[in-house]
């Protein structure tokens, strides 16, 4: 019979009280996101929601992630996407940290998730599981000179994320 593991659970996360909408509340409980350090070996990390927004958020996600002293990581994927900038400061805190780490996209990793898919050593797909990539996208209001400074905003976030795709399958960008 196989030893039992103790599994530590941390707490459920929420978006920053400056970040939620005028008279929402966190919502206790959610498990769309959690860390578990299986063993002093191997920790596993669930991203289930979206990046930023009502998700996951890159202060709270890069704060867990230094308290795991793990060698391995195995990060699962079932993201829609959502903040670019949030979404490559978890790209980074994963490339930045010592553990060999694998990505597991359990169904989709959309937008700004592919991104982070790309920081694991070895990226899994499951069975039907979809990735998404594309262009970067937002919204503008305002003058012409505005709406003009924002589609450079997103040329310019297109070639950086097309470069993370570039490096990580040693190809050119274009």
């Amino acid at each position: 019979m196989p030893p039992t593991v103790a599994r530590t659970r941390f707490p459920t996360l929420t978006a920053p009280e400056s970040a939620r909408p005028s008279g929402s509340t966190p919502v206790e409980g959610r498990s769309w996101y959690r860390i578990d350090n299986a063993t002093a070996d191997e920790a596993e990390i669930w991203i289930y929601d979206e990046i930023g927004g009502w998700g996951i958020w890159a202060c709270e996600f890069v704060e867990e992630l230094s308290a795991i002293t793990a060698g391995r990581i195995t990060l699962h994927l079932n993201s829609p996407g959502g903040s670019v900038f949030e979404g490559v400061a978890i790209y980074n805190a994963l490339l930045g940290h010592p553990a060999t780490i694998t990505v597991k996209v359990d169904a989709l990793a959309a937008s700004i998730a592919s991104v982070i898919a790309m920081s694991g050593d070895t990226v899994i797909m499951g069975r039907a599981a979809q990735m998404t990539i594309h262009n970067a996208s937002g919204m503008a209001w305002g003058e012409a000179a505005e709406l003009r400074a924002m589609a450079d905003l997103l040329d310019q976030i297109t070639g950086i994320i097309a470069q993370v795709y570039a490096d990580r399958t040693d190809t050119k960008a274009a």
